[in-house]
């Protein structure tokens, strides 16, 4: 949290850039969290792949979307230090939330496959039943659908409570079948991209700094209030990333976000702590 404080600081006095960057700008995009073969941005793949420490007897499940693929580097790291027998059963865009949302791929229609991964996962926690379950995710896609068909967009006054109805039904179905479920809070959303940013010209520490997105700290708060609502316990991981509203796109001598919304692998690792 100090690191953060002062880059935060660095940043608003505009130093310069540190000579060497961790990950290097050239692999910024590339450095993901290695997932195979449990890729389940295939709708196909429907198998479970063991990784931290295989033969521990605790097992940790997280479920959620790329933003919970995305902590993969910190879980690793406490599971093979600690002796965890982890689960990721992450799947790109689609929100842990019970929610049926919008096909990023598809105009937006009504994305089943979604909601078939999300009810597959359930069956697995419930055959797991791990010792803890995290739910890592970002706020749902841009059009949710509520029972009857209606579509939310971003705009619909009633978006937050959708919302927080199918974070609420996700943790009340998944806490019976687990020793401990946690919410881990998403962290902010970048509105620029670090990369172009990063390479510009007579670019500083200051440059890429960046304000929180209003619009997804809204979802994100409706995952709180969830979570709230439920007794289901939380963490903010947002200290590790802003401070005082400002948010450093390097923190020491590292890149903290691949893109708008993910924490680069690198950066994800060093938060394992």
């Amino acid at each position: 949290i100090a690191l953060v404080q002062a880059s935060v600081y660095a940043a608003r006095q505009g130093e310069e850039l540190p000579a060497t960057l961790r990950p290097a700008l050239a692999d910024l995009r590339d450095d993901i969290p290695d997932v195979a073969p449990c890729d389940y941005k295939d709708d196909t793949v429907r198998e479970l792949c063991p990784r931290g420490d295989p033969d521990a007897d605790r097992t940790l499940v997280v479920l959620g979307n790329s933003h919970g693929r995305m902590w993969i580097p910190a879980f690793e790291r406490i599971a093979e230090e600690a002796g965890w027998r982890t689960y990721y059963l992450v799947k790109p865009n689609c929100t842990a939330a019970d929610l049926l949302v919008s096909d990023l791929d598809n105009n937006n229609a009504p994305w089943t496959a979604c909601s078939d991964f999300r009810e597959w996962a359930i069956d697995q926690i419930d055959a797991l039943h791990p010792d803890l379950t995290v739910l890592a995710s970002s706020g749902p896609n841009p059009v949710i659908y509520t029972a009857d068909g209606r579509a939310v967009r971003q705009a619909d006054p009633d978006r937050m409570t959708v919302t927080q109805d199918g974070w609420e039904s996700s943790f009340e179905r998944i806490a019976p079948l687990t020793d401990r479920v946690v919410l881990l809070r998403d962290v902010p959303k970048n509105p620029e991209d670090p990369g172009p940013c990063l390479t510009g010209s007579d670019v500083d520490l200051g440059t890429c700094a960046f304000t929180p997105l209003p619009e997804q700290e809204a979802d994100s708060d409706a995952s709180v209030a969830a979570a709230e609502a439920t007794g289901t316990e939380h963490l903010d991981p947002g200290k590790w990333v802003c401070w005082d509203g400002t948010c450093p796109m390097v923190v020491g001598d590292t890149i903290t976000y691949r893109d708008r919304g993910h924490l680069t692998a690198t950066y994800a690792g060093d938060l394992a702590d």
